[in-house]
C-alpha cells in the first residue's frame, strides 16, 4: 500500500501538485472534525499535502498544522505500529521531514527524523519513496553548511538511480544531482545532469522540476560572471515557474538581483532582491527567507549602506543559529570582513578572515549565494598579504576566476590561464598543463605572442591563411567553445574588432 502522492502513475497528482495538495488539506484545517489518526487514508492525505506544496514550491505556512498534527498522534507510530503498514509509516516520517526542512528547520526533533531519512534512503523499499528523502537530505545539509555531507549523499544515491527508470524519481535525481555538483564547482557534471533532467521532462510530460533545472544553469553560469548566459537562462527559468510557486519566484528575483548587480544596475538590482525576499516570506520556508535577506544585505553593502546589509545580516544570523548552520557564519564573515576592509580597518578584516577561510577550507566552500568577484578578490588579496589560509585562497582563484584588485599585485597571487609560447606544453590552466585542439591553442599562443591583444581579421588570417569565405564565422565558434573550457567569458573577450586575453586572469610570456 503507498501513499497516492507516491504512484508514479497518478496523473492528476503530478499534472497539477498544489491543487492536490490544497484539496487533500481541507480536513486538517477543520477544527471541529479532524482525520482520524487510526485510519492509513488520514496519513494519505498528509502526505499527498505535503509533497504537493513541496513540489509546487508554493506556501508552506499550512505545515504548522500538519506538524502538530503528526507530533500529537506520534503514539500511532510507536504504541500501535501494527495498526498501519511499514510503508505509510515510513513515508510520513519523510513527509514530516520535509515539512520541518522547509518550516521549522529549528525544530528540537529535525536531527532525529533525519537519521531515520538516513536508514529509509539505505533500506530496500519504493525508489521513488527513498530518492524523496534523499532529496529531502541533501536540502537539509546544504542549508546547514554541510556540503560533504550532502556531497555523500549524492555519491550514495548513484547506484539508487540506475535502479529506476520511473520518471518522477529520476527526475530528483537529476536535480539532487544538479544541485551537489554545482555547489562543488563540477561544472560539466552539473549540466549534464540539468540536461538530462529537461530531456526526461519533455519525454515524460512531467515538468515540475524545470525551473529548478534552469535556476542551477542560471547559478552556474553567474558563478564564472557569464552575464550574458545568465540572463538568458533566467528568461528561461523565469517561463518554467508558475505565479502561485512563491519559492521558485523567489529564486528568480534572487538569481535575477544578482546577474543585474553584477552588471551594474542597481536599481533592477534593487527591485528583483526585494522582489525575492517577499516570495520566499509568502512562500513561508525559513532558510530561503535567510538566502534572499543575505543578497539584500550584499545588495546594501555594494550600494554603500552599511548599516541596512547590518541589520539584515543579523536577521540570518538568528536563522542559522536556530538550526545550528555552519554555513551562515561563513557568510557573515565575508560581508563583515569586506564592510571593515571597505571602512579601512585591514587588521580587523584580517581577524575576521582567519575564522572564516578556515571554516571555508574545513568545509571545502567554492560556492554560495551571491558571490561577487571584486569583492572575494579584496578579499583574498588581504587573505595572501596575511598569509591566511594561502592554499585555500589560490583554490578559490582558480576556481572562480579571479583577477587581482585593479592596480595590485598581491604576493603570492597566480592567475588561473598562464601562456607561455615558447614552450612544448606552452598552456597551464588551474596551475595543471592544459591540452586543447591545434586551432585553439594557435590562437591563445598567438595572442600572447601580440602581448594579449590582436585585430580580429589578423587572428582570423593567422588560423586560416587560405582565407575562407566563413572565417569570422569559424572564430567565433572557436571562441564561444575556448570561452566554455577556459571556463569564463572574460578570460578571453571580442568586441567585433579585437580578440584580447584579460590581463587579471592570464599571465603571458612571449619569450623562451
Amino acid at each position: 500500500m503507498s501513499v497516492v502522492a507516491f504512484v508514479p502513475d497518478n496523473d492528476d497528482f503530478f499534472r497539477d501538485p498544489l491543487a492536490a495538495a490544497r484539496q487533500a488539506e481541507v480536513p486538517f484545517r477543520l477544527s471541529h472534525s479532524q482525520p482520524s489518526p487510526n485510519l492509513a487514508s488520514s496519513w494519505q492525505l498528509l502526505c499527498r499535502a505535503v509533497h504537493g506544496r513541496i513540489l509546487s514550491l508554493s506556501e508552506f505556512s499550512g505545515f504548522d498544522t500538519l506538524i502538530r498534527f503528526v507530533e500529537r498522534h506520534q503514539r500511532v507510530f510507536s504504541e500501535q505500529p501494527n495498526n498501519l503498514p511499514v510503508q505509510i509509516r515510513e513515508e510520513v516520517q519523510v513527509a514530516m521531514f520535509g515539512m520541518l526542512v522547509f518550516r521549522q528547520p529549528g525544530h528540537a526533533r529535525i536531527g532525529e527524523y533525519a537519521q531515520r531519512c538516513e536508514r529509509i534512503v539505505d533500506q530496500h523499499g519504493y525508489t521513488y519513496v527513498r530518492l524523496t528523502a534523499a532529496n529531502y537530505l541533501v536540502l537539509y545539509h546544504i542549508w546547514r553548511g554541510d556540503l560533504l555531507a550532502a556531497e555523500a549523499l549524492r555519491q550514495r544515491m548513484a547506484p539508487l538511480r540506475m535502479s529506476t527508470r520511473e520518471p518522477h524519481a529520476l527526475l530528483i535525481s537529476y536535480s539532487i544531482d544538479a544541485m551537489v555538483r554545482r555547489l562543488f564547482l563540477d561544472f560539466d557534471a552539473c549540466e549534464a545532469a540539468v540536461t538530462a533532467g529537461l530531456a526526461l521532462a519533455v519525454e515524460s510530460g512531467v515538468h515540475v522540476w524545470d525551473s529548478h533545472f534552469h535556476m542551477q544553469r542560471a547559478y552556474l553560469s553567474l558563478s564564472r560572471n557569464n552575464l550574458r548566459q545568465a540572463a538568458a537562462q533566467l528568461d528561461d527559468m523565469r517561463g518554467s515557474a508558475p505565479p502561485t510557486h512563491h519559492l521558485d519566484r523567489a529564486g528568480y528575483h534572487f538569481c535575477r538581483a544578482w546577474c543585474c548587480c553584477a552588471a551594474g544596475n542597481m536599481p533592477e538590482a534593487l527591485s528583483n532582491a526585494r522582489q525575492a525576499v517577499q516570495r520566499a516570506r509568502r512562500a513561508g520556508a525559513v532558510f530561503p527567507i535567510a538566502v534572499t535577506r543575505m543578497g539584500l544585505a550584499q545588495l546594501h553593502l555594494e550600494r554603500g549602506l552599511p548599516h541596512l546589509a547590518l541589520w539584515q545580516m543579523g536577521r540570518v544570523g538568528l536563522t542559522g543559529r536556530s538550526m545550528a548552520s555552519i554555513g551562515v557564519p561563513f557568510a557573515q564573515g565575508l560581508v563583515r570582513a569586506h564592510l571593515a576592509l571597505k571602512f579601512g580597518l585591514r587588521r580587523q578584516a584580517a581577524v575576521l578572515l582567519r575564522s572564516t577561510l578556515r571554516l571555508g577550507r574545513e568545509q571545502q566552500y567554492l560556492n554560495f549565494p551571491w558571490w561577487r568577484n571584486d569583492a572575494m578578490s579584496e578579499l583574498c588579496a588581504l587573505a595572501l598579504e596575511k598569509n591566511v589560509e594561502p592554499d585555500y585562497v589560490q583554490r578559490l582563484i582558480y576556481a572562480r576566476r579571479l583577477a587581482p584588485p585593479r592596480g595590485l599585485s598581491p604576493p603570492g597571487w597566480r592567475k588561473p590561464l598562464r601562456v607561455r609560447a615558447a614552450d612544448p606544453l606552452p598552456l597551464q590552466l588551474d596551475g595543471a598543463p592544459l591540452l586543447l585542439p591545434p586551432e585553439e591553442t594557435t590562437l591563445l599562443v598567438a595572442l600572447a605572442e601580440a602581448e594579449g591583444a590582436m585585430p580580429v581579421m589578423q587572428a582570423v588570417n593567422r588560423l586560416w591563411p587560405e582565407g575562407p569565405a566563413d572565417g569570422m564565422a569559424r572564430l567565433h565558434g572557436l571562441v564561444s567553445g575556448l570561452r566554455q573550457r577556459l571556463g569564463s567569458e572574460q578570460m578571453l573577450r571580442c568586441d567585433g574588432e579585437t580578440l584580447s586575453l584579460d590581463s587579471g586572469l592570464v599571465e603571458l610570456d612571449a619569450v623562451a
